[in-house]
């Protein structure tokens, strides 16, 4: 409602709204819903068993209604968030928990970097397969996606691509990638 119908038309609002949520919306709930089964996975190989659950939204009002609900203990936070970028005392997230958590909080500092995923060899399929060719109409659907989202997709493409051997990327793969994942 702030852009002229003129504007809103070069803008292409709902093109930009549909991109939104295909591109940035689904690949972010990719990467964190990895992070969850990979902190299961480490909690796993210690003998201990855990439950995890991937939220929606603002990540200070998801904590505040998930600490309101289950009434824990104690809270576990990282000083700063994965995106943190220079020297920080505190992240936003982790104050604004520690300033209205009702319970207790630990804030952690050391960072903790997991081995990557690994195939049953050992081996993960991006260190032992080359690079996959982009065809040049795959470069032109991959040229439409907006630059800060460009290497994300590229990378889910590629990787996908590895690991179902495929050595040529075409726009084909690239609609069946989309489709399969959410990109």
């Amino acid at each position: 409602g702030v852009l002229s119908e003129e504007a809103g038309k070069v803008f292409r609002f709902k093109e930009q709204e549909v991109l939104h949520k295909e591109i940035i919306d689904s690949g972010l709930e990719q990467i964190y819903q990895r992070h969850l089964d990979t902190a299961s996975l480490i909690a796993k190989s210690e003998g201990i068993e855990i439950t995890t659950k991937l939220f929606s939204g603002k990540a200070t009002d998801q904590i505040s209604k998930y600490v309101e609900e289950a009434e824990p203990f104690l809270l576990v936070m990282g000083k700063t968030g994965l995106h943190a970028t220079g020297p920080l005392d505190i992240g936003n997230v982790t104050e604004e928990c520690l300033n209205y958590s009702a319970c207790n909080l630990l804030i952690t500092v050391e960072k903790f970097t997991p081995l990557p995923a690994t195939t049953d060899t050992g081996i993960r399929p991006e260190e032992s397969a080359p690079r996959p060719a982009w065809s040049l109409e795959a470069q032109e659907v991959l040229n439409k996606i907006p630059s800060f989202a460009r290497s994300m997709a590229a990378n889910m493409v590629e990787k996908s691509a590895i690991n179902e051997g495929v050595g040529q990327i075409s726009a084909d793969f690239i609609y069946k990638v989309r489709k399969r994942t959410g990109l």
